[in-house]
């Protein structure tokens, strides 16, 4: 049964699927893998992608656990960089947000989420059921960097929102000060009453669904998350998944409680 986190087994699990930002893919390099070259570090130390002149840097760093509210703080040894004009607070508009549109979805997004799956049943694992509140969500953030994509450059990285959306902007940074940007998202962006956590996986690169997949299970946190291995052993199967991938981001999104409607 999964055991809903507490405020410090949030920023511990935060910290577990953020580290290092993402996973990421430089297409224009002809080795590597799929399509590109990754060079990990193990838990607690960094992941450092390779990416492309006009790419967002997406190293991080594992930092011990902040208390939930905390400041954000500059990165070690240097300032902090100025803020881009899309992560200045705006108000979160009051209107309810438009029904959402027929095809909502693209199927690529749902390609990623059935990579996961299969990936995880080839290893003896249940799926994970789709949540159309968690889709939604991985869909709009996919849209946000790609329309935004100086919302990630450092000392942002991917988990990263801009202005530009009905739903809180942040700087999201390695120390986590941040956190509860990401554990908001499913009620910001939902829209279909979700009133669970969610936590974020991400890769850059021009990448499909299946070099995504690549990417993640050549990194030890982000490999543990998709399989409910280690600290994620007591969430499996995680009750709610959703996918997004959009220009050169792919993104999932995974949630503390069952979702009862279906994308």
């Amino acid at each position: 049964m999964l055991r809903l986190p507490s405020p410090l087994r949030r920023l511990v699990t935060t910290a577990l699927v953020s580290v290092g930002c993402a996973a990421a893919l430089d297409p224009a390099t002809e080795d590597g893998g799929a399509g590109g070259t990754f060079v990990a570090g193990g838990q607690g130390g960094e992941l450092q992608g390779v990416t492309g002149d006009a790419g967002p840097p997406m190293g991080g760093l594992v930092s011990p656990p902040v208390e939930e509210g905390g400041q954000l703080a500059p990165p070690t040894g240097g300032q902090v960089a100025p803020v881009p004009d899309a992560l200045v607070p705006v108000p979160i508009p009051d209107a309810a947000l438009p029904p959402p549109p027929a095809g909502e979805f693209p199927d690529v997004a749902f390609e990623l989420c059935r990579v996961i799956n299969a990936y995880r049943v080839s290893r003896g694992l249940p799926e994970v059921p789709l949540s159309q509140a968690l889709m939604r969500v991985a869909t709009a953030h996919v849209g946000d960097l790609s329309r935004h994509p100086d919302i990630a450059i450092e000392p942002c990285n991917l988990h990263s929102w801009s202005n530009q959306g009905p739903w809180t902007p942040c700087c999201y940074t390695s120390d986590h000060a941040q956190a509860q940007c990401m554990w908001d998202k499913p009620r910001e962006v939902g829209r279909n009453g979700y009133n669970g956590d969610g936590f974020e996986i991400a890769a850059y690169g021009g990448i499909d669904p299946s070099q995504a997949l690549q990417l993640w299970q050549q990194s030890g946190p982000h490999h543990e998350v998709i399989l409910n291995a280690g600290i994620w052993q007591d969430t499996s199967p995680w009750p709610g998944m959703g996918c997004g991938l959009e220009g050169n981001y792919a993104v999932v999104w995974f949630g503390s409680e069952p979702d009862p409607f279906p994308p």
